[in-house]
């Protein structure tokens, strides 16, 4: 809408600023352009101001709508290093869980093997005894 409202600056600057004459035969008893063109001058002022205020306008509108943006996108920042953080303490859970399973696990191979060691001990200090008939 800017654009629009400069293009039309320009095309009242070019009427305003055109050298064409206009012989007063041709117009009759309506001699209105040399104060149309006139008039035309102060326009491109006018339409100038009206071209800022709407600039300014555009620019707090931009800023009521970038301000909640601006909030979300922190706010989606933050659940995004919440997220990491959770995953990462997750995981460190995870982990201890593995490595306790992993403890007992090796425990209680270590107290079978142990019972097969002492079994296999006992065993072998066994005389074999031979039953006779």
């Amino acid at each position: 809408m800017i654009l629009e409202v400069r293009l039309i600056d320009d095309v009242f600057r070019t009427l305003a600023s055109d050298p064409t004459t206009i012989d007063r035969w041709s117009t009759g008893l309506n001699d209105y352009w040399p104060k149309i063109q006139v008039g035309l001058t102060d326009l491109p002022v006018e339409i100038n101001a009206l071209s800022e205020r709407m600039n300014e306008q555009c620019k707090r509108s931009d800023e009521v709508i970038s301000d909640p943006l601006d909030m979300l996108v922190e706010l989606l920042q933050g659940y995004k290093v919440e997220k990491q953080r959770n995953f990462f303490i997750y995981n460190q859970f995870l982990f201890r869980i593995y490595v306790n399973d992993l403890k007992k696990h090796c425990k209680m191979n270590k107290k079978l093997f142990k019972k097969l060691i002492i079994n296999k001990d006992v065993q072998q200090q066994q005389p074999l005894i031979h039953h006779q008939k």
